[in-house]
């Protein structure tokens, strides 16, 4: 380390740090993902751009056999309506299924288009088009144990939808950090 900050790492190795795998990343490809209106839907993450350990299908990350650790999970999901300023609230869930297990909420996080306000407390006449919504956490989790995205839209008029497409809206990752 010198006097300006730059670290000259020239040789060294990286012995005893974690690898971070198994890791992920998907995310949706399909521009809208008509859902039913207040219902909690499975979301489709159908593009993986990083599955390190072959962990990552049918939109459900599995911990590999031998994996067991603790994981950074991360979600989020563009939720909205088909009408512009129709969109009310939306929630984004994790949800973990132990191997042999049933599934359980681990992790959400709501939005509601409603609670907007400009300025000096004007508020939103209207409704929202559609809000960004994410969850993350971290979590112990055994070999074999799923982790899958739900969302939920629910809309004043129009038909209830998550958004995806090349701008990675809607979109799925982790991986272990120890």
């Amino acid at each position: 380390l010198d006097v300006n900050g730059t670290i000259d790492v020239t040789g060294a190795t990286t012995t005893g740090f974690p690898s971070n795998t198994p890791r992920f990343f998907a995310y949706n490809s399909t521009a809208n993902n008509d859902i039913s209106d207040a219902t909690y839907t499975p979301a489709v993450f159908d593009t993986e751009s990083i599955d390190s350990d072959t962990a990552f299908a049918s939109n459900t990350f599995t911990v590999p056999a031998g994996e067991g650790g603790t994981y950074y999970i991360s979600a989020s999901a563009a939720l909205g309506s088909s009408a512009y300023g129709k969109y009310d609230n939306g929630v984004i869930r994790l949800r973990k299924t132990p191997d042999g297990g049933s599934a359980a909420t681990i992790a959400a996080s709501t939005i509601s288009a409603k609670a907007l306000t400009y300025g000096a407390g004007w508020e939103v006449d209207t409704y929202g088009f559609w809000m960004e919504s994410s969850v993350q956490m971290v979590v112990t989790l055994t070999a074999l144990d799923a982790i899958h995205v739900e969302v939920y839209s629910d809309n004043y008029t129009g038909t209830s939808r998550y958004f995806g497409g090349s701008d990675v809206l809607t979109r799925f990752m982790g991986f272990k950090l120890l």
